[in-house]
């Protein structure tokens, strides 16, 4: 009877230890909308989540969010601040992140039934890649307290709120940014060189991640049959591909790259390391084959996405394709026709006749200027037609003199050297004439000369550096231009003005004789039909001795007219 009385007193003492409130669960309510800071894919950051309650949650319950499997992340125990509404208290609080589950534990005060909550995660892992709208489940619960009785009891743990679902926005591409530029760093048609491509990441790239690199096939006339058809870019099927980044990753980033040539499309592959998110890249990809034609400059698409399931991380995005060349095409022919009046044979000339035809482009070479810089093509050259004696009785064998070689150089090689030396008036004359009048940087002026820069290419004024050099009074300019053998020393710009008026009207009596001495004409008149002797007149020299000087000068000039 003893045993029965102790069974019922310990079934009493379990009911009372399982007697609590029942709790009628109720629902989220208001935005609730989960977002990340950065809402794009690969990135890391705050995200925010927005709801409303419905029941009281005393203080130690629990915030569930239980994630769809599309890949968001976070550390163990992210930091969680909750944000109630106006002139509500908001109290502290942890969280634990286990698999795809997110519990935030409020520890300090207890939240009123219908505030407005924003709770703020940090460190939160967006999905690798895009993916469409989604939602995560939402519960809020009481604290769930194991009480010490036997058997173990429980009380609390009920639904406060929910589950209720919680939209997730659609995670769109991120933009690739920056200075998005494809450029060979030999733009010469044909010409095959390095290509720097660069671009700014939104989205980390990760390991076994892929950049997508997809090239103009229309890049203006091609013809059928030939590697130009399709744009004409080529390199080999797997081209070398190295990456530098700023700022530099914590780790080695290695890349395996292929080129599909049909599809005129470059895949490359992250096999070591990762590209961190909001990161500078520059791909270098050896040795690409520019279109055989010249082109205007025209875009390309990049991507960056996963490897496996192709979903994308950032992009597409236009970049920039520089022209080809940056030269004029009718620069390009001009050098093509100098090499081929050096009649070349089976397509090549020798160094020698390479000088020559530079030389015809005003490019100023030699020999041994070239060696080491231009591409040549050792060539054997034939032995003396010459039948060797009968070896006399006892003689010793003699060995033949090794094979003689001389070097040759191919068209496509002459015009890449080109490309990379010339430096025409339309791109560089403004630098000339520049120099010219400052008298600065006057070995950068003979530089640019040898270079191909015309020394009487005009401004919109009609003035050539010649006008610049005596206008400013600049000795030493006026005679390196004066060396050049196709120097126009007469040259008018749109007034009529000679560089011999320039310097007569500004007093520069050593410019003024050495133009005379070359040949400068002292009669030629400006539009308004004066010489140099009348514009130094009228400009007012009032230092006697100058004015002395110059008329010396000009009055010597005048006697061998």
């Amino acid at each position: 009877m003893a045993a029965d009385d102790e069974e019922l007193e310990r079934g009493a003492d379990l009911q009372l230890a399982q007697r609590h409130k029942v709790i009628v669960a109720g629902v989220l309510h208001g935005k609730k909308l989960w977002e990340a800071g950065l809402h794009s894919p690969g990135t890391t950051g705050a995200a925010t989540l927005s709801i409303s309650t419905n029941g009281h949650l005393p203080k130690e319950s629990n915030i569930v969010l239980q994630f769809p499997d599309t890949g968001w992340g976070m550390p163990p125990q992210p930091n969680v601040i909750i944000k109630a509404s106006l002139g509500r208290p908001a109290p502290r609080a942890k969280a634990v992140w286990t698999g795809s589950t997110l519990t935030i534990t409020t520890l300090d005060e207890d939240i009123e039934a219908g505030a407005s909550l924003i709770i703020v995660v940090s460190g939160v892992s967006t999905p690798a890649c895009a993916t469409p709208s989604s939602e995560l489940i939402a519960t809020t619960l009481e604290q769930k307290v194991v009480r010490n009785t036997i058997p173990a009891s429980f009380r609390g743990g009920q639904i406060i709120d929910g589950p209720t679902k919680v939209t997730i926005p659609t995670l769109a591409p991120g933009a690739l940014l920056g200075t998005k530029r494809w450029a060979p760093f030999n733009a010469c048609p044909s010409a095959v060189a390095d290509v720097y491509l660069n671009f700014d990441t939104t989205g980390a790239i990760p390991n076994s991640g892929k950049i997508l690199v997809e090239l103009p096939t229309e890049l203006g006339e091609a013809n059928s049959g030939d590697d130009r058809k399709g744009g004409g870019w080529s390199m080999a099927a797997h081209p070398r591909v190295t990456v530098k980044l700023r700022p530099p990753g914590s780790s080695k980033v290695g890349l395996i790259a292929t080129w599909l040539q049909d599809q005129h499309v470059l895949e490359v592959v992250v096999a070591e390391g990762a590209i961190p998110m909001h990161t500078s890249v520059q791909l270098t990809i050896a040795q690409v084959k520019n279109p055989a034609t010249e082109c205007p400059p025209t875009v390309a698409r990049v991507t960056t996405l996963m490897n496996q399931g192709g979903g994308v991380i950032d992009g597409p995005a236009k970049v920039d394709v520089s022209r080809i060349s940056e030269l004029r095409e009718c620069d390009i022919a001009a050098a093509a026709a100098a090499f081929q009046a050096q009649e070349p044979k089976d397509g090549m000339l020798p160094v020698s006749k390479v000088v020559l035809a530079l030389a015809l482009m005003s490019i100023s070479q030699s020999e041994a200027s070239l060696e080491g810089r231009i591409k040549v093509t050792s060539v054997e050259q034939p032995g003396d037609p010459v039948a060797p004696a009968p070896p006399k009785k006892g003689a010793v064998d003699v060995t033949p003199p090794p094979p003689k070689f001389k070097d040759f150089v191919h068209l496509d090689d002459y015009l890449n050297f080109f490309t990379t030396i010339y430096a025409p008036a339309f791109k560089f004359g403004e630098e000339l004439r520049t120099i010219a009048g400052r008298g600065q940087g006057l070995d950068r002026m003979r530089e640019l000369i040898q270079c191909g820069c015309d020394p009487n290419a005009k401004d919109g004024a009609g003035w050539a550096a010649l006008h610049y050099a005596a206008e400013h009074g600049v000795l030493k300019a006026v005679n390196l231009l004066l060396e050049q053998p196709k120097l126009d020393l007469n040259a008018r710009d749109v007034s009529g003005w000679t560089p011999l008026m320039c310097a007569a009207s500004n007093g520069h009596v050593p410019v003024i004789a050495r133009l005379l001495e070359m040949g400068a004409d002292i009669a030629v008149q400006s539009a308004e039909g004066r010489t140099a002797l009348h514009w130094a007149a009228t400009r007012g020299m009032d230092a006697a001795v100058r004015m002395s000087s110059l008329h010396e000068s000009i009055f010597i000039g005048m006697l061998f007219i």
